[in-house]
């Protein structure tokens, strides 16, 4: 049994900031060049590992994790966007910013 092991059982209500980080630890690493268009200052990986959230200048967008492609889900906030986070169970997004 490999460290991995651990991430899988722990429990959602304990997978914080740590949690994440070590399960990035675990995907594969390459580069994306996404075209997310002006400054960039949030990103958040999904926990499926299926999407990348981009957030800057009002606009909110979705990738797909593996290709890059931008996934039809933009969403316009209007005032500029500094944190994104995927809820660890369900299909939820939550934005905040000024």
């Amino acid at each position: 049994m490999n460290w991995t092991h651990w991430l899988d059982e722990c429990p959602p209500e304990y997978r914080h900031l740590e949690w994440a980080f070590l399960n990035a630890l675990r995907r594969p690493h390459y580069t994306l060049n996404l075209k997310h268009g002006g400054q960039v200052y949030a990103m958040a990986y999904s926990p499926d590992g299926r999407y990348i959230a981009s957030a800057g200048d009002g606009a909110v967008k979705l990738w797909d994790a593996r290709t890059g492609e931008p996934v039809p889900c933009t969403v316009d906030h209007g005032d500029l966007v500094t944190c994104l986070a995927f809820h660890p169970t369900e299909p939820l997004l939550v934005m905040a910013g000024s």
